[in-house]
Order: C-alpha cells, then sequence, then structure tokens
C-alpha cells in the first residue's frame, strides 16, 4: 500500500535519542524530588537556599509540615526507575 510506505518513511519507529531524552529528564525530576524532600523533612540547611526560586510552591508545602516531605523520596525512586526503563 502507498501510505503505508508513506508511514515507514516519514517516521522513525526507533529513536533512542528521544528515549534518551524522556530519561534524562525523569533523572532530573528524581534529583529534583529527592532535594525538595530532603528541604521539607530537615529545614535549615544549606539547601533551603533553593526555595526563593518557587516560593509560593515551598509556602504551601511547608505548612503540611514534615509529613509532606516523606511521598518526594518515594516518587524520586519511582523516577529513577521509570528512567532506568527507558
Amino acid at each position: 500500500m502507498k501510505g503505508q510506505h508513506l508511514f515507514e518513511d516519514t517516521v522513525r519507529l526507533d529513536s533512542p535519542w528521544a528515549m534518551r531524552a524522556i530519561g534524562v529528564f525523569l533523572f532530573f525530576g528524581a534529583i529534583l524530588a529527592s532535594l525538595a524532600g530532603t528541604t521539607l523533612v530537615w529545614r535549615g540547611t544549606l539547601l533551603d537556599r533553593m526555595w526563593p526560586l518557587n516560593a509560593p510552591a515551598y509556602k504551601q508545602l511547608s505548612a503540611f509540615g514534615q509529613t509532606v516531605g516523606i511521598p518526594f523520596p518515594v516518587l524520586s525512586v519511582a523516577l529513577v526507575a521509570a528512567g532506568r526503563l527507558v
């Protein structure tokens, strides 16, 4: 069929570059999630200097106390696992 060949010629079905980019994005998300969780559980560390970049988020998250910081490392582990699968 003519349409089938057109699809195969214009779309690469195997794109390792795109998959690598998604993996890097997931690992970057894992790093940020672990940093956010660390600063929410242990306050007053040197890492707290990153929160002025997103002050409204810190204000909302810090209202929940340390309990909101615990899911962030879990999210980080999930992102690393997904990044390794990619």
